[in-house]
């Protein structure tokens, strides 16, 4: 006896190589982006920026990251201590590293970290970011961030970050 195949299963099956097809193609592109996209470019945890400002933010970046081909990230904390941490630096180091920022291989990008409560900042460079931030040039974006986080006015602050941002890397 001879099997036919029926439109209704061969319909079925080439939606099912379709469907593998994409699964298997949609990680390639996001690998071909340089970026692990895992988490949002700006993480305000504190709560300090509002909606309107936290979209228009989280825009910036994402132009930003994908022009310049590096990753500018921000991150606001209520306090080290509610994190189980002690030191800015680490904090924002791990930080960093367990949400995967970076482009490319060798991970290239800049982090600000801002916790409220403790009233410090700190910024953390990885890769190429390392060269592009220099630590005179970490101590300028500190001087000209401060005045805006001492007002509270923490949606200037991350914008005048971003801008600098985007200049040193152009500079460098």
């Amino acid at each position: 006896m001879k099997k036919t195949v029926t439109p209704l299963r061969s319909l079925c099956a080439a939606l099912a190589a379709l469907v593998l097809l994409l699964a298997l193609a949609v990680p390639a592109f996001a690998a071909e982006s340089g970026f692990a996209d895992l988490y949002y470019r700006l993480n305000d945890s504190a709560e300090v920026l509002t909606e309107d400002e936290n979209s228009e933010l989280e825009a910036s970046l994402e132009e930003l990251s994908v022009r310049q081909s590096f990753d500018v990230t921000i991150a606001t904390i209520d306090s080290l201590e509610s994190e189980g941490y002690t030191s800015m630096e680490e904090y924002a180091d791990d930080l960093y590293d367990y949400c995967q920022f970076g482009y490319g291989a060798d991970r290239d990008g800049v982090l600000l970290l801002v916790s409220t409560g403790d009233r410090e900042w700190h910024i953390s460079t990885c890769g190429y970011g390392i060269t592009a931030f220099t630590d005179a040039g970490i101590d300028y974006i500190g001087e000209q961030i401060v005045p805006y986080l001492s007002d509270k006015d923490f949606a200037g602050a991350f914008a005048t970050y971003i801008t600098l941002c985007d200049e040193f890397i152009t500079q460098a």
